[in-house]
C-alpha cells in the first residue's frame, strides 16, 4: 500500500522560534499549551508582498495562520506570526512560510522540519519561487529565454495562474482537492473514507482542500472485528470462512481458493493490476476466501511514479509533461496561451509592434514558444516609413529627409547648391531677363538651403519715367505710362483696353490663360488701361501645374515623367533606380522570416521590390504554423490545450463543449455500479483519462452484484430501497439522504439537473451536455461547431 502522507521538500533554510508553557489549571488535569513563534524575513529582491502564510503540519495535524499588510499595503517585515500546536504530538513537524503578492500569487517560500518540543529565538528565511522577484546574483544577462528551473519554480504560484484559494471550484496548486466540487467529480474532497474492505483500516486526513483517504491493511488477527487476514483460516481467525475451499462461494466469501479460474475464483499475487499508473494496487487477506483487489486513487505529486495526478502538472511533477495552454508555464515554455495577461502571456501581434518602423515586427515560434521577432529593416522600401540608413538620400528612398548638397534635388527641394547654376537641378545664380517689359523674374528661397528659383512677377512699381508699364493702382499723376482718359468707355491712343468697357472688344482682361503648360500666364497692369495678358516661359517646379520645366525630374516635380537611370528614384513609378546609386535597386531581399517569404519582383528595370508574402496555408515541414493551423493538420504546428482540436499528446481538448468527440469528460462516472471509476490528468491540461476497473468479489455495501454471486453470497444482488444500504442501481438509501438539489459543475455548457427518484432510492446529480446553439438568447455557452452569426454567446 503507497503511503500518501504529505511531501514537503525544504526549499528555504529555516529556523523557528518555538515558546512551549506548561500550565495547571484548579481542578483540571495537566495540559500543555504549545504556542509557536515564527518570525518571517527574506534576503531576497521580492516585490511588494501584502500577505504571508504560515503552516505547522504532522501526519494527521496541521494549522496555519497569516498576516495581511493593512488596509491592502506591503506587510512590514521582519513578520511574526503565531500558531497553536498543542494538538500536536512530539516528533518532527514541517513549517512552512509563503509570501504573496497583492494579485495573490505566491512568490516566495521557505520550510524547515522542526522536533517538537523545541524552543530558542528562530527566523525563517523567505526564498524567491517566482519570476515576479529576482533572487540576488541572479544573472540578469540571460538572452537564451527563461532558465527552465525559474519558469518551474514560478509555475506553481506564479504570474497570471489562478491563486490556490480553497472553494473555487477546480485544483489550484497546492491543493489535492476542491470543496466546491461536487461528490460525482474527480477532485471532489471525500466526505468519509471507508472503502467497503473489512481488512483495511480506513482513514481521512488533512483538512480543507488537502483532505485525503487512506487504506493500510490489517495483517494481525483479532477475532470478532470482520477481518480475515492474510494467510489466515477458520482455525486461527473465526473471522475467516469455515468453508473456505470448497471449490463453491458460500455465505461470507467473497470467492473461493478452491476454484481455480472464472466467476468466484480469488485474485492471486501480481493480478491486481489494473493497468492504470495513477491508481496504487494492492491484494488484500492474500489466501484466503475473502480475498480481494483494492484500488486507490493517487493524489499527491511523487517524482518518479508513472502517474500524473489529477492536481499535479509539471512544475510540481516530472512525471506530467508540460502542456501549453494549461495556464502555467512550465518547463521549456516562453509562454502559455492560457493566460490572458502577466509576464508570460503569448503576444499578440499588436504586442509585438515595438513602434520602430524601421523594424519588421513578427511573432517568431508557436503556441508556447511564441515570441516577438523585430528583424532591422536594411532595403530602402519606399513607403514603409522608414530610412535604414543614416544619410540616406530621398532620392534613394521616399521615406528619408531631403539632403540639400548631395548633388541630387529631391522631394521638398527645388535645387540642389552642389550641382552647377547650368545643371539639371543646379540652383540658379541669377535670374533671366524677361522678354516683357513689365515682368520681372524674381529669386526666391536660397541655393544655401536648396530651394532657389526663379519667378516670373508683374512690376508693380509706379515710375516716374516711362518704361511701357502701369502697374496696378498707378494713374497718370504718379505714372506717366498711364492713360489721362482711363475710364472714360473707350480705348483713346496709348490704351490697350478701357476699365469702363465691360465686356466685348475693348474691355480690360481679367484672367490670362494660353492653354499651354509650361508658361506662366501673367495678367500685367491689372485694372488699368494698360492691362494685358503676357505669357512667359515656366522655370520655377510646381506639382500639378502640368510643367515639367527645363532642367527638372519627378524627383522633385510630379508633372515630370520618371526616367530610368537618371540616379533619382521617382514614385510612384520607381522604387530604385538604376544610374549611379549603389545599392538604391536590391540584388537580393531578407531572408525568409516567422510565417513569411520575401520575393523579389520586377515591372522594369526601376521597379525592383521585394514583396513580403505571408503563409497562410496549412502544410508540413514548411516552418510554419499559419493561423487556424493546428498539429492536427500542420506538423509545424505544437499541440495547444483548448483550441478545440484533439491534437497529438492530448486525450481530450477543454474547448470542444461537452457531448462532442473529444471533450474533456468533468465525471469519470460510468453509471457502472460494478466498476470502479478513476481519473487522471485535468480538462484544463487537456489530458483527462477516465479508467474503469470491474469489481468481481461477492460482497455487500459496494453497489455490485458480480456474475456469479447471488443474494446469498452478496446483499447487493436483492436490492431494496429504504433498508438504508446503497447496493447494485442504488444511488443513495434511504431516501433522506438522496440529494434534492444539483449545484454546477462550473462548466456553462452542461445542464445541472436531478434525475431519477429519492422514492427508488435512484436520486442522482446529471449533467446534460448542451448541444444545440440558442440563437439570441444568451446563456453563456458557445457549443462547438456554433459560431456567432447562430449563438449569441460565441
Amino acid at each position: 500500500m503507497l503511503s500518501l502522507g504529505r511531501v514537503v521538500s525544504a526549499v528555504a533554510c529555516a529556523v523557528i522560534s518555538l515558546t512551549f508553557v506548561t500550565t495547571l489549571a484548579g481542578g483540571c488535569r495537566d495540559r500543555r499549551v504549545a504556542i509557536l513563534n515564527v518570525e518571517v524575513t527574506t534576503q531576497d529582491e521580492l516585490p511588494a508582498i501584502v500577505r504571508v502564510a504560515v503552516s505547522a503540519s504532522t501526519e494527521g495535524h496541521a494549522v496555519d495562520n497569516q498576516v495581511t499588510g493593512s488596509s491592502g499595503q506591503p506587510v512590514t517585515w521582519p513578520v511574526r506570526v503565531a500558531l497553536n500546536v498543542s494538538a500536536f504530538p512530539n516528533g518532527d513537524a514541517i513549517i512552512e512560510a509563503r509570501a504573496f503578492d497583492d494579485s495573490q500569487n505566491m512568490v516566495a517560500r521557505g520550510t524547515s522540519t522542526v522536533t517538537l518540543p523545541a524552543s530558542g529565538p528562530i527566523l525563517v528565511d523567505l526564498h524567491c519561487q517566482s519570476l515576479a522577484c529576482s533572487a540576488p546574483g541572479a544573472d540578469a544577462g540571460n538572452d537564451a529565454g527563461v532558465d527552465a528551473q525559474e519558469v518551474t519554480d514560478a509555475a506553481t504560484d506564479g504570474p497570471g495562474t489562478i491563486n490556490p484559494t480553497c472553494g473555487n471550484g477546480r485544483i489550484d496548486p497546492g491543493e489535492i482537492c476542491d470543496t466546491a466540487l461536487g461528490p460525482e467529480l474527480p477532485g471532489a474532497c471525500p466526505a468519509q473514507c471507508d472503502d467497503g474492505i473489512p481488512c483495511t483500516i480506513d482513514q481521512r486526513t488533512g483538512d480543507a482542500c488537502n483532505v485525503m483517504c487512506t487504506h493500510s491493511e490489517i495483517d494481525s488477527i483479532r477475532t470478532g472485528d470482520g477481518c480475515c487476514p492474510a494467510q489466515a483460516d477458520y482455525g486461527t481467525d473465526s473471522d475467516c470462512s469455515m468453508t473456505c475451499g470448497n471449490q463453491r462461494v458460500d455465505p461470507g466469501e467473497g470467492c473461493d481458493t478452491g476454484i481455480a479460474t472464472g466467476p468466484g475464483a480469488c485474485p492471486a499475487a501480481g493480478s491486481c493490476d489494473d493497468g492504470d499508473p495513477c491508481t496504487t494496487d494492492q491484494l488484500i487477506s492474500a489466501a484466503t476466501c475473502s480475498a480481494r483487489c483494492a484500488h486507490t486513487p493517487i493524489l499527491t505529486a511523487t517524482d518518479g511514479d508513472t502517474c500524473c495526478p489529477v492536481a499535479a502538472n509539471a512544475t510540481t511533477d516530472n512525471d506530467c509533461q508540460p502542456v501549453c495552454g494549461n495556464g502555467i508555464a512550465e518547463s521549456t515554455e516562453r509562454c502559455d496561451p492560457g493566460l490572458s495577461s502577466g509576464k508570460f502571456s503569448c503576444p499578440t501581434a499588436a504586442d509585438c509592434d515595438d513602434g520602430n518602423p524601421c523594424t519588421t515586427d513578427s511573432i517568431a515560434g508557436v503556441a508556447c514558444q511564441a515570441s516577438c521577432s523585430h528583424r532591422v529593416i536594411e532595403v530602402p522600401v519606399p513607403g514603409d516609413g522608414c530610412c535604414p540608413l543614416a544619410g540616406l538620400a530621398r532620392n534613394i528612398d521616399a521615406d528619408c529627409p531631403a539632403v540639400c548638397g548631395n548633388g541630387v534635388p529631391e522631394a521638398g527641394e527645388t535645387c540642389d547648391m552642389a550641382l552647377l547654376p547650368t545643371a539639371t537641378g543646379g540652383c540658379p545664380a541669377s535670374c533671366p531677363t524677361s522678354t516683357s517689359s513689365c515682368v520681372r523674374y524674381l529669386m526666391q528661397g536660397s541655393a544655401g538651403a536648396c530651394s532657389a528659383a526663379c519667378i516670373a512677377t508683374p512690376t508693380s512699381a509706379c515710375l516716374p519715367t516711362t518704361d511701357g508699364c502701369c502697374p496696378t493702382g498707378c494713374v497718370t499723376a504718379t505714372d506717366p505710362d498711364c492713360s489721362a482718359t482711363c475710364g472714360n468707355g473707350k480705348v483713346d491712343t496709348g490704351e490697350s483696353c478701357d476699365t469702363a468697357i465691360a465686356t466685348g472688344a475693348g474691355a480690360c482682361p481679367k484672367t490670362c490663360s494660353d492653354g499651354v503648360p509650361c508658361t506662366d500666364d501673367l495678367l500685367v497692369d491689372a485694372q488699368t488701361c494698360n492691362a494685358r495678358c503676357v505669357f512667359v516661359t515656366t522655370t520655377a517646379t510646381r506639382n500639378g501645374d502640368g510643367c515639367c520645366p527645363a532642367k527638372a525630374h519627378a524627383g522633385i516635380d510630379t508633372d515630370c515623367p520618371a526616367t530610368c537611370g537618371n540616379a533619382v528614384v521617382e514614385p510612384p513609378s520607381e522604387t530604385c533606380d538604376t544610374g549611379t546609386l549603389p545599392g538604391s535597386c536590391p540584388a537580393t531581399c531578407p531572408p525568409a522570416e516567422a510565417c513569411a517569404t520575401w520575393t523579389r519582383t520586377s515591372a522594369s528595370g526601376c521597379d525592383v521590390r521585394c514583396t513580403r508574402q505571408a503563409i497562410t496555408t496549412c502544410a508540413n515541414t514548411d516552418g510554419c504554423c499559419a493561423p487556424g493551423c493546428t498539429a492536427a493538420n500542420d506538423s509545424d504546428c505544437a499541440p495547444r490545450c483548448g483550441n478545440a482540436v484533439v491534437e497529438p499528446t492530448e486525450t481530450c481538448d477543454r474547448g470542444i463543449t461537452a457531448g462532442h468527440t473529444g471533450a474533456c469528460p468533468a465525471s469519470c462516472g460510468d453509471n457502472d455500479s460494478c466498476t470502479l471509476d478513476f481519473a487522471r490528468g485535468s480538462s484544463e491540461s487537456c489530458s483527462r483519462v477516465c479508467s474503469h476497473v470491474q469489481v468481481t468479489a461477492c460482497g455487500g455495501g459496494d453497489r455490485c452484484c458480480p456474475t456469479g454471486c447471488g443474494p446469498d453470497t452478496d446483499a447487493d444482488c436483492a436490492t431494496t430501497c429504504g433498508d438504508g444500504q446503497v447496493q447494485a442501481q442504488e444511488t443513495c438509501d434511504p431516501a433522506s439522504t438522496c440529494p434534492t438539489s444539483c449545484a454546477s459543475d462550473g462548466d456553462p455548457c452542461t445542464v445541472d439537473q436531478l434525475v431519477g427518484s429519492a422514492t427508488a432510492c435512484s436520486a442522482a446529480c446529471a449533467h446534460v451536455p448542451i448541444l444545440r446553439c440558442s440563437g439570441t438568447q444568451r446563456d453563456s455557452c458557445c457549443p462547438t461547431e456554433c459560431g456567432a452569426a447562430s449563438d449569441s454567446d460565441c
